[in-house]
């Protein structure tokens, strides 16, 4: 899967994934949970969505992160 590439590159690819993977499971999480409580738990489902955002954007700095430290690599070359 990661053959060829470099280890930030190798990273990068994980911290996708990552974000990705982190993503799905919290949208199944909240699929679940408005199908089992209803809309009444409005303010709860918001917080919850909320949650998923900040963990993505987390994620999604990680991979700026390394896009950047590749970037700088490819450049000291």
């Amino acid at each position: 899967m990661n053959e060829g590439k470099t280890g930030l590159e190798a990273e990068r690819d994980q911290a996708l994934a990552a974000l990705f993977s982190l993503r799905y499971k919290k949208k199944l999480g909240v699929e679940k949970r408005r199908e089992t409580h209803g809309s009444s738990n409005e303010k709860k489902e918001k917080w919850i969505d909320d949650y998923v955002d900040r963990e993505t954007a987390v994620a999604r700095e990680r991979v700026v992160v390394n896009e950047t430290a590749i970037q700088q690599e490819q450049n000291d070359i």
